[in-house]
């Protein structure tokens, strides 16, 4: 059975209260954080391969990102980049999920988003959520914000958890946008978002500090589980931030006062003008410093093995 663009491998279980949680790759999944997470939701619910692009490459551009071969046992397995989604149900809330892997598409981008959005509207979808993560100007030394988009609802679950999100952010964009675009036109259907902010001199490959903020703000968001994800390693590698920070004190007090001075300032509401975010000058050592620390990071990467 096909949906659009869209090919159904079994029938199509009964759904209810449908919730579809995205991610989009590579925009706002830095650090990897929102397809972490998105994992981490779907072994805890026992997910299971549900659709995908009958043929990817109407969208995909297999010279920018590969198809991969793999040995699986004694057989070769060529594996070709797509779109996937999975399925979960959780028995005892009444509730279906549907996880979408989302990849930005290099050609007929527009086409590619109407088919998402005909089949969340055929499972009649009730909320469509994006998380993820992106670089910000903020401090490694205090607590990862979470913004979003939420329901009522969803804020009362959060309080005091995840902030509003206020952006005032003019450029460019992904064109999957289209997709929140157009839920937002059906009656019945939520469209929120889940982002937690990182140091934009910290850029791990997995930054497991934030999976840990995100998977807490998405258990309390949809009354799941709430030990979902583990803080430790995400800890012992915001500790070698500090160990970095020791080798360049100078800089680092600079720079690292003036984004502590920032977050606190906008986070007890009292920002002052001189530190917003876009106005933040930085010193050329400074960027530098910043530079040093990210190409140190890369070579100590604390990728799970």
């Amino acid at each position: 059975m096909n949906i659009n663009e869209f090919i159904l491998e079994h029938p199509i279980p009964e759904m209810k209260n449908t919730r579809a949680i995205a991610i989009l790759k590579p925009w706002i999944d830095v650090g990897r954080v929102g397809s972490l997470t998105l994992v981490k939701l779907e072994e805890m619910l026992g997910a299971k391969e549900f659709s995908k692009f009958r043929k990817p490459g109407k969208y995909f551009d297999f010279t920018r990102i590969r198809p991969y071969t793999r040995q699986e046992k004694d057989n070769k397995v060529f594996d070709i980049p797509n779109c996937v989604i999975n399925h979960a149900k959780d028995v005892e809330k009444d509730i279906d999920y549907l996880f979408l892997h989302l990849t930005e598409p290099h050609n007929n981008s527009e086409e590619f988003c109407e088919s998402i959005v005909d089949l969340l509207k055929s499972l009649n979808v009730k909320e469509y959520c994006r998380i993820g993560g992106f670089y910000d100007a903020v401090p490694h030394s205090r607590p990862l914000i979470v913004t979003g988009n939420l329901t009522d609802e969803q804020i009362q679950k959060t309080n005091g958890f995840v902030s509003k999100n206020i952006s005032e952010y003019q450029g460019p964009t992904s064109i999957v946008n289209l997709v929140s675009q157009e839920l937002e036109k059906v009656d019945g259907v939520d469209v929120t978002s889940l982002m937690v902010h990182l140091p934009q001199y910290v850029q791990f490959e997995q930054d497991h500090l934030g999976t840990f903020r995100l998977s807490q703000a998405a258990c309390k968001m949809f009354d799941l589980e709430y030990g979902l994800s583990d803080e430790t390693k995400g800890q012992e590698q915001y500790k070698y931030i500090e160990q970095l920070m020791e080798n360049n004190p100078n800089a680092s007090k600079d720079i690292i006062g003036k984004l502590e001075k920032q977050y606190d300032g906008k986070y007890d509401g009292d920002l002052n003008e001189d530190f917003k975010i876009n106005n933040l000058p930085l010193m050329p050592d400074i960027e530098k410093f910043l530079r040093e620390v990210g190409n140190r990071l890369d070579e100590n990467s604390f990728e799970d093995k």
